[in-house]
């Protein structure tokens, strides 16, 4: 009575009912049409419980096809253009995505083959602006030879990547019958609602490690968000190791493994952009200026007291304006803190 049937991992389904998914006990009846959770929630929304809900149409197959994880292939990236690695990048990151849904202690075998097409109209637009063409089209069919192909259409290799995106969404890991299965007959299509979808992270009022930025940058990309804004410095600390001022990280670091260095950063941006996320690092100016320039004669008010008097937070601090070096710094060598 307690046992699985006939090999079925639990003795409980899930079955759609006005729009929520409900658990049912599988019976003999129904046990060769049982759902998983992940599967239930496919059929039982309009959006196929795709995140974020698409701006288009969604259309899904009421089929599930059962997918060969050792047969995934991504074609269709074009070679020598401005977004080869990345697309290369994002088409890893897809098989990883897939990977991570089964179980340690499960190898699934058998199932069709999945062949993903990517179709991108203008290859060699590599940089996120408010103008950029993130649109999609995803459309899966089964083709007479038995195989699964997934064809993504997009203007750009950013669009391209949110096609990917729900893809991935779309693969569920069915722990009924321990499988990978994906629905077949279905069209998407979709486009982001804004230009701008991004989030703050201030390190230099609370250091962060560059493991956890990543991690943000991750769950963005998982969401579609486009911009992280990256507020390195602040009047409370400049953790940014300049290789042209570094005595504004010693002094102004809250210690000497709080820091960020220029690979760190660029790391960042690259694992950023392979997600479809923008990293723009900031360098707050002219005011926000304080723990690091201390020794600089270019800071005006900085840490003065009592400092409800001078700024709306401590510390106080901010560039001096009557300093003639502070317009040099600004011309020609602030610029340089990035490299």
């Amino acid at each position: 009575m307690f046992g699985a049937i006939s090999g079925l991992n639990s003795v409980w389904s899930w079955q759609c009912e006005k729009g929520y998914c409900q658990k049912k006990l599988i019976t003999n009846e129904t046990e060769n049409t049982a759902l998983s959770l992940p599967a239930c929630r496919l059929f039982c929304s309009q959006s196929a419980a795709l995140w974020p809900k698409p701006t288009g149409t969604v259309s899904v197959g009421n089929f599930l096809a059962k997918i060969n994880v050792n047969s995934i292939d991504v074609e269709g990236i074009k070679s020598e253009t401005t977004t080869t690695d990345l697309a290369q990048a994002a088409a890893k990151i897809f098989k990883e995505q897939i990977r991570i849904l089964i179980p340690k202690n499960v190898n699934p075998t058998g199932g069709k083959s999945l062949i993903v097409n990517l179709d991108i109209q203008n290859p060699n637009i590599n940089k996120i602006t408010l103008e950029l063409d993130e649109s999609y089209t995803l459309q899966i069919s089964e083709s007479s030879d038995g195989r699964l192909k997934a064809l993504i259409t997009a203007a750009t290799f950013f669009g391209a990547r949110h096609g990917l995106q729900t893809l991935n969404q779309l693969i569920i890991y069915d722990d009924l019958r321990d499988e990978l299965q994906v629905p077949r007959d279905v069209s998407v299509t979709d486009k982001p609602a804004y230009p701008h979808r991004g989030i703050l992270l201030d390190t230099s009022r609370n250091y962060v490690t560059v493991d956890t930025i990543k991690k943000t940058i991750k769950g963005m990309g998982a969401s579609k968000m486009n911009t992280f804004h990256w507020h390195i410095t602040d009047s409370h600390s400049f953790p940014y190791v300049s290789q042209s001022q570094p005595r504004l990280s010693k002094l102004g670091a809250y210690s000497p493994t709080k820091i960020y260095s220029p690979s760190d950063v660029a790391e960042i941006i690259q694992y950023g952009k392979e997600r479809g996320v923008r990293v723009m690092p900031e360098f707050d100016a002219p005011a926000h200026v304080g723990e690091g320039w201390q020794d600089t004669g270019l800071v005006t008010c900085f840490n003065w007291q009592p400092w409800q008097s001078y700024c709306v937070e401590p510390p106080c601090g901010q560039f001096d304006p009557t300093k003639s070096k502070l317009y040099d710094v600004i011309e020609g060598k602030f610029p340089l803190l990035i490299k």
